[in-house]
């Protein structure tokens, strides 16, 4: 699946390379010097990645030297309201970020694009296979400390983390939302990603009582998703096991949209509010649909 994935990307580039972009009936070509200047969330930094080498007709490994996503989510926003930044493909501002952009007077436009997901994953001698979001709740706030509580076997839980700025962890702070009630893992715990828990959960005896989280395009890149892991699995959670087509429809509910951003008073024709276009385009959600994030669904 990931070469096929990688053969239609790479067609695309070579389709797209030195072709024009349409607007308002005019013609419109990105070069490196008019590309727009994008960051975002860093959960969206590889589909930044893709939408600009698509754009540019370029390597995937010259785009990343484009693109320039922050630390956080907030400090992407602070920086388009700023002018650091020209388009940001990023999650929905959060209140305090909302503030501010009212004080800075910028009016932003938005339009949601992808769908992230946040998976729930342990090792594949875990006899457990679901749980509610209230039990996720419950396991990283320290009141559910056993598998067989959730009707697994028994055994004490043992909880990995994400560390604190990672993609996963700002993901895991806004759907799960438990803020200071996080039980605050031991540094060996503390992975830098879900692709290291996976590796984790891996190598260690005890594995079978560990559970740790990660992004679903990360767990389809490692091969999770597509079933060609023998170490871990996912959990349903509420009932839906997570996929393209459970998160797409809703029924999987640990998701954020993905917006693309820009000022509303970008010109029309300007490289921001072409790439804006093109990214909201048939051709922008063949290149999001490519890079396996689950499609909004208008």
């Amino acid at each position: 699946m990931k070469k096929i994935t990688a053969l239609i990307l790479a067609v695309c580039l070579l389709f797209l390379t030195g072709c024009t972009f349409s607007i308002d009936n005019n013609s419109f070509k990105f070069t490196n010097e008019n590309f727009p200047k994008m960051g975002g969330s860093p959960t969206a930094a590889e589909l930044g990645k893709a939408i600009t080498a698509t754009a540019l007709g370029v390597k995937r490994s010259d785009a990343e030297a484009i693109v320039g996503f922050g630390s956080t989510t907030a400090d992407s926003y602070k920086a388009l309201c700023d002018g650091k930044l020209d388009i940001l493909i990023a999650y929905e501002p959060d209140a305090q970020t909302e503030k501010y952009i009212n004080k800075s007077g910028k009016v932003l436009e938005m339009s949601p694009v992808a769908t992230d997901a946040l998976v729930f994953i342990c090792s594949e001698k875990n006899s457990a296979d679901s749980l509610t979001l209230n039990q996720i709740s419950g396991i990283y706030t320290g009141r559910i400390k056993n598998w067989s509580e959730v009707g697994g076997s028994d055994g004490e839980i043992l909880l990995y983390q994400c560390k604190k700025g990672s993609p996963e962890q700002e993901l895991f702070d806004r759907v799960v939302n438990l803020g200071d009630r996080l039980t605050v893992a031991t540094n060996d715990v503390i992975m830098s990603s879900g692709s290291q828990f996976i590796k984790a959960a891996a190598k260690y005896d005890n594995s079978e009582n560990a559970i740790g989280y990660a992004l679903y395009n990360q767990l389809y890149i490692d091969g999770i998703t597509g079933g060609n892991s023998a170490t871990v699995k996912m959990f349903s959670v509420g009932g839906a096991l997570p996929s393209k087509e459970t998160i797409e429809s809703g029924d999987y509910k640990l998701t954020e949209d993905i917006y693309v951003v820009i000022r509303k008073d970008a010109l029309s024709g300007s490289p921001e509010r072409v790439l804006y276009n093109w990214i909201c385009s048939r051709q922008g959600s063949e290149v999001i649909a490519n890079e396996n994030y689950p499609i909004v669904q208008q």
